[in-house]
């Protein structure tokens, strides 16, 4: 999180030096959100957050890069870590951030009724900034940044023969592996949180922000360096306890004078007024790691977890068994209800229903699969996801499949795929994905009678085609359709990742269903390949040429009206339920379901 104006007092101490011959830890998500922030400074005349924000593949593109520039410079990279589990003491912070999310997109909603023009400018040279710090415009940053962007290029190092046995997904922080890793050997971190000034990095370990890193005269790459053990010498702190009672004092006194900080640090002043909260201070700023079990089973399930998408990691760790593994000690409160998990956060229509919601089936499946490994008393059969939000919540409560449901789970996913692939024979495996988030789409739409995203967006294909300018404008339904797609996407490399686990603890922990659907789920793409909003109107001719809307109802057993009838017709049935609800009769026979993605009764 940082600490606010804490490299500001401390610039002052710090030096320029070449980067050259140094071997260095890279800060996993501090990088992917650099990497952002670089992709948005090369499109400064962008109208809006949304059409600067690049897509998957420019973000792996520039990341790889980005990292082959620093190696060709001379410097080494000893490893990449991504956080794989926040304390429960942030809980709080990441509800307040959804929060803040949720605010942001209800204000670019209202303040822009299209949201996206497809422009024939093209992006800036992204290399010409890769050592410059540059501002990123307000307007810019007005935004989440991208749902996927850590799990895209955590997804791209795991995947890369140069960069996979390097980059590691941590049963904790980031920030606390990197400062383990230089207090036990020395060397640079590269990152953009002001946090690692305050953990202690040993005497020989050194801090390098993103933004400080540039060209010098001479072509090589150079860098302000903090080297927090020397400055606390520095300041007048002398102990073991380096910048940390100086930190605190500022996390308490934020507008006060370096010499004001200085005298009352070296005098410990606020840390006897206040030892319980230093000491709750020092917490979150303790390296000290469990030793890690070295076990054939637990080697191999080493392997899955260190390359899972974090919020994924996120949730198994919650289960003290695997958190074992992973070499995180229990922390307290963890597994005593249900687990929780923090969805990526998608830029949809705030006005409509959350884009994840078309593919929960698939999630509460990922999630169910956990017991089949874990021992009783540990098995949970609801979890609470976390996703767009006004104010605080504790959570959307879901129920999970038992043992005994996972294999009608599995072969309703199966069945739906094979249906797919019998009426698309002639497409790549990439968009058979896409007509599965069609049909998630259509069956959610017929079930709670609404108007599916697909044929809305569908809907405007036309005026797309009558626009002859570079300019053509996306409306709020066409973000909706591929929110949802990327969500469905993103579920079912969920259930992969959660089948990979089960079968790295147990090669025999699958029913042969899962083992069949685990086969199919090979197919999926990477991130990198997801269609950004620059190619949504060739992505929604693709839907409509190949017919996916119609071959989703003949799946589904289903036939939706054409969207001028819809609206009378979606009146009636609401009318109808209403009716029935009025004379205690269930609302679940209007029409018929097509069970496919009906994995548990009802809520």
């Amino acid at each position: 999180m940082g600490i606010r104006g804490l490299i500001r007092h401390m610039r002052p101490f710090a030096h320029s030096a070449p980067l050259c011959d140094q071997e260095v830890v890279i800060d996993g998500p501090g990088f992917a959100h650099h990497i952002y922030h670089l992709c948005l400074g090369a499109r400064r005349t962008a109208n809006n957050a949304l059409e600067a924000a690049p897509s998957y593949g420019e973000l792996v593109a520039a990341a790889i890069t980005w990292l082959e520039a620093l190696t060709a410079n001379g410097v080494s990279i000893r490893k990449i870590y991504f956080d794989g589990q926040l304390p429960m003491s942030k809980y709080d912070i990441r509800a307040e951030r959804i929060s803040t999310y949720t605010q942001q997109l209800q204000t670019f909603h209202h303040t822009f009724k299209r949201p996206y023009r497809i422009s024939s400018q093209n992006q800036g040279n992204i290399l010409d900034n890769f050592f410059t710090h540059q501002n990123v415009p307000d307007k810019l940053t007005k935004l989440p940044a991208s749902a996927f962007l850590v799990p895209a290029i955590l997804e791209s190092l795991v995947t890369s023969k140069d960069y996979q046995q390097i980059t590691e997904v941590v049963p904790g922080e980031a920030d606390i592996y990197c400062a383990h890793s230089l207090k036990t050997h020395g060397g640079i971190v590269l990152t953009g949180d002001s946090d690692l000034l305050v953990y202690d990095l040993g005497e020989n370990g050194s801090v390098v922000f993103f933004r400080d890193m540039e060209w010098n005269s001479t072509t090589s790459l150079t860098s302000i360096i903090y080297q927090p053990m020397a400055v606390g010498l520095q300041v007048g702190l002398v102990g073991t306890q380096g910048l940390r009672p100086l930190a605190f004092q500022l996390s308490l006194s934020p507008y006060s004078s370096l010499a004001d900080l200085r005298a009352k640090a070296k005098a410990l002043e606020s840390v006897e007024d206040f030892p319980g909260d230093y000491m709750d201070f020092l917490r979150e700023y303790s390296s000290d790691l469990i030793v890690l079990k070295d076990t054939q089973q637990d080697t191999s399930v080493l392997q899955v977890l260190r390359s899972l998408d974090p919020r994924v990691s996120e949730y198994v760790i919650q289960f003290p068994t695997l958190a074992s593994i992973a070499g995180r000690a229990r922390e307290s409160g963890i597994l005593d209800s249900s687990p929780h998990i923090y969805l990526p956060f998608l830029i949809d229509c705030p006005v409509r229903t959350n884009a994840w919601e078309i593919s929960m089936t698939v999630r509460q499946l990922a999630y169910g699969l956990i017991n089949l490994i874990v021992p009783e008393n540990e098995q949970r059969y609801t979890a609470f996801e976390h996703k767009r939000q006004q104010g605080k919540s504790r959570g959307r409560e879901l129920q999970l499949p038992s043992p005994t449901q996972i294999p009608t789970s599995c072969n309703s996913l199966i069945t739906l795929l094979n249906e797919l692939a019998k009426k698309f024979t002639t497409i790549a495996s990439s968009d058979l994905w896409i007509a599965v988030a069609v049909c998630q789409d259509i069956d959610w739409a017929h079930q709670n009678s609404k108007t599916s995203a697909t044929e809305l967006a569908l809907s405007q294909l036309s005026t797309f085609t009558r626009s002859k300018g570079p300019n053509k404008e996306l409306s709020w339904d066409v973000l909706q359709l591929l929110a949802q797609i990327q969500g469905s996407f993103q579920s079912f490399r969920m259930l992969k990742q959660m089948m990979n686990l089960v079968v790295a603890y147990n090669a025999n922990g699958l029913p042969k269903e899962a083992e069949q659907l685990q086969s199919e789920l090979q197919s999926l793409p990477l991130l990198s390949e997801l269609e950004g909003l620059g190619q949504a109107i060739p992505l929604l001719r693709r839907i409509e040429k190949t017919g996916m809307f119609g071959a989703s109802q003949e799946v589904l057993g289903i036939a939706i009206p054409s969207l001028p009838l819809q609206t009378s017709a979606l009146r009636k049935v609401k009318k109808q339920k209403r009716k029935r609800q009025v004379e205690g009769q269930s609302g679940s026979d209007l029409k018929r379901s097509s069970n496919l993605f009906a994995l548990l009764d009802a809520e």
